[in-house]
C-alpha cells in the first residue's frame, strides 16, 4: 500500500485479542522523555514551518548527520528532531489522515470530531496551548496552517476545547488548552502535552509501558469517546495516552520496522545501525535513560517482555552517547539514549 514500506499481510483487519501478559514487580523509573523524531521530505523547510507557525526555536542544524540533513526544534519541555531520508531508506507516504465522529460534540455519546491515521501505533502528539485556543488557531491559520478539525468544546461546559492541526509530511498534532502562559512575543505559548497511541489492547500496552519503562498508570477509562483509554505518566509531566479503536475506525497494521545502516558504528561515515518505518511523518519517540544504557537494556530484556530492534552501541566515539532501539507493542518504535547517570530531580 505504501511505496518503500514492507506491509504485513492482513492489513486492515483487527488482530485477535492478545493474551494478557504476566509482569513482575514494577521497576523504578529510570527514564525521562527526550524527543519526537520526524522523517521529512524537506527537513529544513519543515523545521522552519514549526518555527514560523508554532513558535519553536531551531537549536541545531546539520546538513549531513548520519547521511541526511537533521534539524532540532525546541519547544517548552520538548525537542522535535526532523531529518531527511538516510542512505538505504526510500520513504513512502504515511497513511492519510481520516476524519471520524460527528460534526460537533454530542453530549449523549460524548463524541466529537477527530482525525487519525487509522493504524495501530503512534498516531499523533499534542501541544498544550497556553492562551485562548481559538485565537491561537486563527493566528496560525493566518500564517497558512491547515486545521483538520476546528476548535470545539470537547467537554461542555468546561474550558476543554481541542483542535487538530495538519503539519508537513502528514504529521497530526492535537492542540489542547493549557493555563495562561504568555510567550516572549506576547502570543500564546506552547508546551508538550502527550503522545497518543492506538492499540489493539490498550490495557496490556499500558501495563507494558509501566513495567518495562517505569511509567505510572494515571487513569483508566473504559469508554472515553467510545473506546478504552489509559494514561501512562512519566517524568516532567509527559503522558502517553493509549486507546483502543474508536467507533468508525478499523485500524490497519503500521508499516513494518526495517533495519538500516552498518552492523556497528562506522567512524568514517558516522553511521550506525538504526530502524525506521521507512515512511514520511512521525517515526518514533525517545526516552533518556538515567543509568548505564547497556545494564538497563539487559534488565528489561531479562523481564521477557522487551525486545530490542537495535542493541546498545556507542553512537559518537569516544563519548558516552550510547543509543538503542526498543520495539514496543503495536509496532511502536522507541529510541533509548544515554542520559546523565542521575535521575532528574523530579524522580528522586
Amino acid at each position: 500500500m505504501y511505496a518503500g514500506a514492507m506491509v504485513p499481510p492482513g492489513r486492515g483487519r483487527r488482530p485477535p485479542p492478545r493474551k494478557k501478559r504476566k509482569f513482575g514487580p514494577k521497576m523504578a523509573a529510570a527514564v525521562s522523555f527526550d524527543h519526537v523524531h520526524i522523517i521529512s521530505a524537506d527537513a529544513l523547510t519543515t523545521a522552519q514551518w514549526y518555527v514560523d507557525v508554532l513558535g519553536g526555536e531551531i537549536t541545531s542544524s546539520n546538513e549531513d548527520l548520519r547521511g541526511a540533513p537533521q534539524v532540532a526544534v525546541r519547544f517548552t519541555s520538548m525537542n522535535l528532531l526532523i531529518r531527511g531520508a538516510r542512505p538505504g531508506e526510500a520513504p513512502g507516504s504515511t497513511a492519510a489522515l481520516q476524519t471520524f465522529g460527528p460534526a460537533e460534540f454530542e453530549e449523549q455519546t460524548r463524541m466529537g470530531p477527530f482525525v487519525s491515521h487509522n493504524e495501530w501505533g503512534t498516531d499523533h502528539f499534542a501541544f498544550r496551548v497556553h492562551g485562548d485556543l481559538e485565537e491561537f488557531c486563527d493566528a496560525i491559520k493566518a500564517k497558512g496552517a491547515t486545521l483538520s478539525v476546528e476548535p470545539y468544546l470537547f467537554v461542555p461546559p468546561g474550558p476543554g476545547k481541542i483542535a487538530y492541526l495538519q503539519a508537513p509530511d502528514n504529521v497530526s498534532i492535537e492542540l489542547v488548552p493549557g493555563p495562561p502562559l504568555a510567550g516572549a512575543n506576547g502570543e500564546a505559548a506552547l508546551s508538550f502535552d502527550h503522545m497518543h497511541l492506538i492499540s489493539s489492547d490498550a490495557h496490556a500496552a499500558a501495563q507494558w509501558y509501566a513495567e518495562v519503562l517505569g511509567g505510572e498508570i494515571k487513569s483508566t477509562q473504559d469508554n472515553l469517546r467510545g473506546a478504552v483509554q489509559v494514561s501512562v505518566g512519566f517524568e516532567h509531566q509527559l503522558n502517553i495516552l493509549i486507546r483502543d479503536a474508536r467507533p468508525g475506525e478499523t485500524p490497519a497494521s503500521t508499516a513494518e520496522l526495517q533495519s538500516f545502516g552498518p552492523d556497528t558504528f562506522d567512524e568514517q561515515t558516522r553511521m550506525g545501525p538504526f530502524v525506521s518505518h521507512n515512511e514520511w511523518g512521525t517515526d518514533h519517540f525517545a526516552f533518556r535513560v538515567h543509568e548505564d544504557l547497556e545494564e538497563f537494556c539487559d534488565r528489561i530484556k531479562a523481564k521477557g517482555s522487551a525486545v530490542l530492534s537495535v542493541e546498545p552501541y556507542v553512537f559518537v566515539p569516544p563519548g558516552r552517547n550510547k543509543i538503542a532501539y526498543l520495539r514496543a507493542p503495536d509496532g511502536v518504535s522507541i529510541e533509548l539514549v544515554q542520559g546523565p547517570l542521575t535521575k532528574p530531580a523530579a524522580a528522586l
